[in-house]
């Protein structure tokens, strides 16, 4: 039997690439899922397969991911820094525990009363009561043996034995986790796993869910594998597949991911222009000296990123990177003749530089943990940047390119967004953070001290400088480009917003944008298509067509 679940009307499914969006009770009667509604609410619903709808779990907002008690009884989540249990089916969810690591990425519930589950950082599974208590560590990466991250663990069904994802620099692993062994490989595949009877594993390769006969008391895998739905949403740098199975043999999975362009818009909000082909991307960027525009795009069957480049005078695109994991949100390096970009090779995206001439990458900045560029001073000489930290948030960093000095902590914080520009000058930094309640836009001295001050008042999804520094520009939450005029010299002074123009199209605006270097035009990221507001295919009993 075959039928989809729609997303809340009006709202949305949340992509989760580092997080269990969606999961099946065991039986596979009904599924929970983390979805948005139309007022921006995150929550989990409840869909039973035997009604029309689903209904949202009161006291779940601000839910990330989703998983569920062995019985069918009750369901684990993650909301911010806490892993709660809400019982069934009207039950007031209760915390179970602070998650220590900044936050849980995905929890596995076991018939013994354990809950494991590994946090963003990937630098260790934890165990937990299920009915409460502080977290103690089961396993971390074992760093001889060149192991980065540790994540996506899963109970198998004698609630003694769990499965995990074992990430290398340049591969991963399915690993069987017993105790009083070491972990040995079951599966070389860069996917989480879900164990399902009679004896199953299903994972995901290049985009497509497969599944392989599977003994649970031997830990083997025999046979070969064969395909349960030709295409699933994958990203391989975090082995995330939007799927989710039951014991018992139900499946859902989404299918579609978002679709993208690249657009040039004049400062009327008409379109004059496009660069590239619809694709899903991440970033973009326009230089200060008219160099060649840098954003990054997805691999269909991988959905990890490379950093391409695009020479708007020939009308010529050129791919820079090329290996089967991630590059995204780069940056020209003084000069032009290197790269600045995030790159996965095993552990947390980290920054590297890329020699143009060569293809040599070196890393900037120490092991630690996600680390996203932000912007280079006008001098060339300093890189802002932001790094995630131990508790689960991005702090902004400031560090030389020229080898002098250690970085230095520029603003911490819970809620700080990952944009940042320096102004034409050099003397101020714009940004964004979150702590007003949303995302607004913020300007301060640079390198300080001084005060923060607000720009916007309705929402900021970005703010950028316009090339001359005479004005800052930003995205309203409900999609209005703002243009404040400003001066920076001798003080900081900031006029009355104006709205240029409302963006119109899919939801969500733009997902990031440029200035082109005459401030007369936009380069946006607009969006064709959304996944999340598309439907979940979802299969019951899918193993009575597994090959005999």
């Amino acid at each position: 039997m075959r039928f989809t679940i729609q997303p809340p009307e009006g709202g949305n499914f949340v992509n989760a690439l580092e997080a269990t969006a969606f999961a099946f009770s065991p039986d596979g009667t009904q599924l929970a899922y983390v979805a948005r509604e139309p007022k921006g609410g995150r929550r989990v619903w409840l869909r039973a397969l035997s009604d029309f709808e689903g209904r949202p779990l009161a006291g779940t907002e601000g839910a990330s991911s989703v998983f569920w008690s062995p019985d069918g009884l009750a369901l684990g989540f993650f909301a911010g820094s806490k892993l709660k249990r809400v019982d069934l089916p009207a039950g007031a969810p209760v915390s179970i525990c602070e998650a220590a690591g900044g936050g849980g990425k995905s929890g596995t519930w076991g018939t013994g009363g354990d809950i494991l589950y590994a946090n963003v950082q990937g630098d260790a599974i934890y165990r937990v009561p299920a009915s409460g208590g502080t977290p103690s560590v089961v396993l971390k990466p074992d760093a001889a043996a060149g192991e980065e991250r540790v994540v996506w663990p899963w109970y198998l069904p004698d609630g003694r034995r769990f499965l995990f994802y074992s990430r290398f620099k340049d591969t991963g692993r399915v690993m069987l986790a017993e105790p009083g062994k070491p972990p040995r490989l079951v599966l070389a595949a860069a996917s989480t796993v879900q164990y399902v009877d009679p004896g199953y594993l299903a994972f995901v390769k290049e985009g497509s869910l497969l599944a392989q006969r599977f003994d649970p008391r031997s830990g083997t895998l025999s046979g070969v594998p064969f395909s349960v739905a030709e295409r699933v949403r994958y990203f391989m740098s975090t082995a995330s597949g939007s799927f989710a199975t039951s014991r018992g043999g139900s499946l859902a999975y989404q299918v579609h991911d978002d679709v993208h362009r690249l657009v040039w818009f004049d400062r009327s909000g008409r379109e004059v222009g496009t660069v590239g082909v619809p694709a899903k991307h991440h970033d973009v960027r326009v230089s200060r000296d008219g160099r060649p525009i840098l954003f990054d795009r997805a691999v269909e069957d991988l959905g990890t990123y490379d950093v391409w480049s695009f020479d708007a005078g020939r009308n010529v695109e050129t791919r820079v990177t090329s290996t089967p994991d991630s590059e995204f949100s780069p940056l020209w390096l003084p000069g032009g003749k290197g790269l600045l970009y995030s790159a996965v090779r095993g552990s947390n995206p980290r920054l590297v530089r890329r020699d143009l001439a060569t293809g040599h990458e070196e890393v900037v900045l120490p092991e630690g943990g996600f680390q996203i560029a932000g912007d280079i001073s006008p001098d060339g000489k300093t890189l802002v940047y932001f790094a995630r930290a131990a508790k689960g948030s991005f702090d902004m960093w400031e560090v030389g390119l020229e080898g002098a000095g250690s970085p230095r902590l520029l603003l911490e914080g819970t809620s700080l967004g990952t944009i940042v520009r320096f102004s034409p000058d050099g003397r101020f930094l714009a940004f964004t953070s979150g702590e007003a309640g949303q995302p607004e836009a913020y300007v301060m001295p640079y390198p300080g001290p001084g005060e923060k001050t607000r720009v916007s008042s309705e929402g900021a999804s970005g703010v950028r400088w316009s090339r001359d520094g005479s004005e800052l520009l930003y995205l309203t939450r409900d999609l209005h480009l703002m243009s404040v005029p400003v001066r920076t010299s001798p003080s900081l002074h900031l006029g009355v917003p104006k709205s240029l123009f409302q963006v119109k199209g899919r939801s969500g605006g733009w997902l990031a944008f440029e200035v082109s270097t005459d401030g007369t035009r936009f380069l946006a990221i607009t969006t064709e298509s959304v996944a999340d507001e598309r439907p979940l295919n979802v299969v019951v009993n899918w193993p009575a067509e597994a090959p005999k």
